[in-house]
């Protein structure tokens, strides 16, 4: 059985990839999906508490595994659920290791040129730290 992780973070693509992957499945493929919710790190400050955190974490959260495609999906594939908090790439990569994943499939954010320039992309980190193949939906 590969164990592939799908990042997601609700967009199109991600959902493209979550997708793709239900679709190898159904066309045989032995796949155990790990699908994998990444936020990043929230500090609490005089105007921000640590419930107000939490709050917008879980409404995060709620908001991505309630889009019906994805609900669909993740229970088609009766994926695993993984949520992390931290920098994004990081989280990825590490939840690969620990997961003995075989394979990364996400999609591509789909930064302009200038942006991808100045703000890097995590899809672009992922391809270069990553042991397992990377595939990028788009």
């Amino acid at each position: 059985m590969a164990k592939v992780l799908v990042p997601i973070d609700g967009s199109k693509n991600s959902i493209r990839a979550l997708a793709y992957i239900a679709l190898r499945a159904r066309r045989g493929e032995n796949i155990q999906a790990h699908v994998l919710f990444v936020q990043p790190t929230a500090l609490p400050s005089l105007y921000v508490t640590r419930s107000m955190i939490k709050d917008w974490q879980k409404a995060e959260r709620d908001r991505v595994f309630s889009n019906p495609k994805i609900k669909t999906l993740t229970k088609r594939l009766k994926a695993h659920i993984c949520l992390e908090t931290g920098d994004v790439a990081e989280a990825i990569l590490k939840a690969a290791r620990k997961y003995r994943c075989a394979e990364i499939v996400m999609g591509s954010r789909g930064l302009g040129r200038l942006k991808r320039l100045i703000l890097g992309s995590v899809a672009t980190k992922i391809i270069h730290a990553s042991p397992v193949p990377v595939t990028i939906v788009k």
